[in-house]
């Protein structure tokens, strides 16, 4: 399973533009990774490199397995609030869906991305010989294939 990668609190450069926050993997993990960076003040950039976010959520897996709901908060509860705002659940007394369709799934992803004014870019693959240079622990630059 692919995750999210996070680059750090880096300046990073894509062409003249330059980030404060770079996540790899436009999953689940990286749109929270990314939203969460741009909630708290940073430039952020999500680089994608397949064409769609969400993973697997929006690959097919729309039926969530809980144990108890109300464990289940922040980010991954807010989704979930979005879903049941598209579903229209709060009619039934119920503020969140726990069952969705996968096209909703990445609609409620790119929403999120777009309020906290992410840039994202699909088609982003890290190159992958050479595509990380680091001084230290700190990343310092990341190439992509293109």
């Amino acid at each position: 399973m692919r995750g999210a990668l996070l680059f750090g609190i880096c300046a990073c450069a894509m062409g003249a533009e330059r980030y404060d926050v770079v996540a790899y993997g436009g999953t689940a993990a990286g749109v929270a990774t990314a939203v969460s960076a741009a909630r708290e003040g940073a430039s952020v950039v999500l680089l994608e490199p397949g064409k769609r976010l969400g993973g697997m959520m929006s690959g097919g897996l729309g039926e969530t397995d809980f144990g108890k709901k109300a464990a289940i908060g922040g980010m991954a509860r807010e989704f979930f609030r979005r879903v049941g705002a598209h579903y229209g659940t709060a009619r039934y007394g119920n503020d969140v869906s726990w069952y969705f369709e996968p096209h909703v799934a990445e609609a409620v992803f790119r929403e999120m991305l777009g309020e906290a004014k992410v840039r994202v870019v699909f088609g982003a693959r890290l190159k992958e010989r050479g595509g990380v240079e680091k001084r230290g622990a700190r990343i310092v630059s990341i190439a992509m294939e293109d």
